[in-house]
C-alpha cells in the first residue's frame, strides 16, 4: 500500500522527491494510518479542488483494501524541509 500511494502522490507534485509516507500503528481495529507528507506548495496538487484528488486516491485506497479484507486511513501532511517530520509537529490535512 505503501508503494502504491507513493506512485500516486509523485504523480501529481512538482518535488518528487520530497514525497514521504509514513505508517503509524494500527488502531485498535487494525485500521492502519498513513500519512503522506509532501511540501507546503504542492498540498493543493494533492487535495484538489474540493479535495477530488484525495478522494480519488483515497478510493483507490479502499478498492486495494477490500481486495485485501484490511482497512486503511489517508491524511495528508505539510512536510517543509523536504523531510518527514514527526507526527505531533506537522499539520495535518483530513476530513
Amino acid at each position: 500500500m505503501e508503494e502504491l500511494l507513493m506512485f500516486l502522490a509523485r504523480g501529481l507534485v512538482k518535488n518528487k522527491d520530497s514525497v514521504k509516507v509514513k505508517i503509524d500503528t494500527p488502531l485498535l481495529d487494525g485500521t492502519v494510518n498513513y500519512k503522506v507528507c509532501v511540501e507546503s506548495q504542492d498540498i493543493g496538487r494533492l487535495i484538489g479542488r474540493k479535495g477530488r484528488i484525495i478522494q480519488a486516491i483515497r478510493q483507490v485506497v479502499r478498492a486495494s483494501d477490500m481486495k485485501k479484507g484490511t482497512k486503511s486511513l489517508v491524511q495528508v501532511e505539510e512536510n517543509d524541509d523536504g523531510k518527514a517530520e514527526d507526527q505531533d509537529e506537522g499539520k495535518n490535512y483530513t476530513e
